[in-house]
């Protein structure tokens, strides 16, 4: 059995922001996906806390587009979660989905303000600008956080 360079990538784990080839591509396969997550069945609740985990694992491992699937699932069980909702937001702007990551941390934020206000959750949503093309953005918003640190 031969495997595509493409399925061989996904198993070896390598950084998939590294090999795609455009954000229309990730914006291709969001769209894919979703479709496929709406059509899916319900899970048990209890899997939403093991399905964030098993995400963040896979997030910090660079294999943001399997986390973002997991995040995803965990997400529609636990829409008010907003740890959940940063940690999907972190994996869609790995994807270069920057954009849909804006939207995710505008929830998170109505859920919890004080964690979009800290130092961590600037920083995430810099991150989200950048990924949207958004550098100027970004840039103020790194700065931003920055300057705080040194008053």
């Amino acid at each position: 059995m031969t495997t595509s360079p493409a399925s061989a990538r996904w198993r070896s784990g390598r950084n998939w922001t590294r090999t795609a080839t455009s954000r229309n591509a990730a914006a291709r396969w969001w769209a894919r996906e979703s479709a496929t997550l709406d059509a899916s069945a319900a899970l048990p609740e209890e899997t939403a806390g093991a399905l964030h985990a098993l995400g963040y694992v896979y997030l910090r491992q660079g294999q943001s587009r399997r986390a973002s699937v997991l995040l995803l699932l965990a997400a529609r069980q636990r829409p008010m979660d907003a740890p959940l909702m940063r940690t999907l937001a972190a994996s869609l702007s790995a994807c270069g989905l920057g954009e849909r990551a804006l939207e995710v941390l505008d929830h998170a934020a109505r859920l919890e303000p004080e964690a979009d206000a800290s130092r961590p959750g600037r920083v995430l949503r810099a991150r989200a600008l950048l990924a949207a093309g958004r550098r100027e953005e970004a840039r103020a918003a790194f700065r931003d956080g920055l300057e705080e640190d040194a008053a």
